[in-house]
């Protein structure tokens, strides 16, 4: 995000892979004004957070998306379409929405409460049971223990997985989510928070989730989206609001948010940084590749490798090999040579801890196949100290 100002929004470009895309949007109550020129773009595959305080206009932004609500002026776009409100139920339909509280239909079972949206598109019971018996499997219940309950033989946590499922069983493009985890104990929000994000990339779901929670936030989002009096302070990276935050607003609510308040809470993933060089050896060619342009240049030599890192500024380099695996790391700053990494599911403590003890600098972040995906440093603990 561009420093120094609360938002610049110019340049704001519909993409390709776009779900949904709010374009200058105003939403008043009466004199009220929830929303004031609210613009952003949620991509395909992705997961974002709505955060900011009560009042601030999260839960409006998210009934825009489903129609559930009119911009009073601008307009908001799905699948590059402007929505037609006039036969807005298909839209719903093709979106999945899950509340805080499970709002399940305690007369109903869970079986007819999964589907009841696809009973009322007239699916055939083919088609029903076939998809039951997958949804209920990504949530990890089983069909013949729970289908014929009511939610009142369901523990909250239970709920809200059913709710869960209810809000994917009609393969739904987008997930809108409106503090799910909100009323969960802390244990079972855990346990279920770490269930859905190992769900929403198994599937590539594209999930909004309003929360008034950071740390679940960063915990679980790809980008999080920072409103501040119905305004957009400012989107980005966790990692990126939190070292260059666009205003002093955004600034004050990280720092009274701040993750160094619980570090056992927040993963060491939502503070990485993936702007790095990896280098692999393949047949004696030294080769250069950034992860976010995927640039290449091959070198004949490590030295020369070596050199042309210097030169553009690069303080960690790490060495992989033929499937990206994690061999060992340098830290320019030192010339000290770390052979330790950090996973990164791992909690901040944990890596403060590792980062102190081994004395590097900076140390390279790896995912559940060994394969580096950033790395944690310096710069995380000035962010958090």
């Amino acid at each position: 995000m561009l420093e120094g100002t609360e938002l610049d929004q110019e340049g704001l470009k519909l993409q390709d892979n776009s779900i949904i895309s709010l374009q200058s949007v105003n939403k008043t109550f009466g004199t009220k004004t929830v929303l004031e020129d609210l613009s952003i773009e949620i991509k395909e595959g992705k997961f974002y957070s709505l955060v900011g305080e009560s009042g601030s206009g999260k839960t409006t932004t998210l009934r825009l998306m489903n129609g559930l609500e009119r911009p009073t002026t601008g307009e908001v776009l799905y699948n590059g379409e402007a929505l037609n409100y006039r036969n807005i139920i298909p839209v719903r339909r093709s979106m999945g929405y899950c509340l805080q509280g499970y709002t399940l239909f305690p007369h109903m079972n869970i079986e007819d409460n999964i589907t009841i949206v696809a009973r009322k598109a007239k699916w055939k019971k083919k088609q029903l049971k076939a998809r039951l018996e997958e949804v209920m499997g990504l949530m990890n219940l089983d069909p013949g223990m729970y289908l014929s309950k009511t939610p009142n033989q369901l523990s909250g946590g239970q709920r809200q997985r059913v709710g869960i499922a209810r809000a994917i069983f009609m393969n739904p493009s987008i997930l809108l989510m409106d503090e799910p985890f909100g009323a969960l104990d802390p244990i079972t929000r855990n346990e279920l928070q770490n269930a859905f994000i190992e769900l929403q990339k198994k599937l590539e779901l594209s999930v909004v989730l309003v929360t008034h929670d950071i740390s679940e936030a960063f915990k679980m989002s790809h980008e999080v989206m920072l409103l501040n009096q119905g305004r957009l302070a400012q989107q980005g990276k966790p990692n990126n609001l939190l070292t260059k935050p666009a205003s002093d607003y955004v600034f004050n609510f990280l720092k009274t948010n701040s993750p160094g308040h619980i570090l056992k809470e927040v993963p060491v993933y939502s503070v990485l940084f993936s702007d790095l060089w990896i280098d692999r050896q393949e047949e004696a060619m030294w080769i250069s590749e950034h992860i976010e342009t995927k640039e290449e240049r091959s070198f004949s030599t490590e030295s020369e490798l070596e050199t042309f890192l210097r030169e553009q500024g690069q303080k960690v380099r790490l060495l992989t090999d033929s499937n990206g695996k994690f061999l060992s790391a340098r830290v320019f700053a030192t010339g000290q040579v770390c052979e330790d990494t950090i996973e990164e599911t791992r909690d901040l403590l944990t890596a403060l801890q590792l980062l102190l003890k081994v004395d590097c600098g900076s140390l390279p972040v790896i995912n559940q196949n060994q394969q580096i995906v950033g790395v944690f440093g310096q710069e995380a603990i000035n962010v958090i100290g």
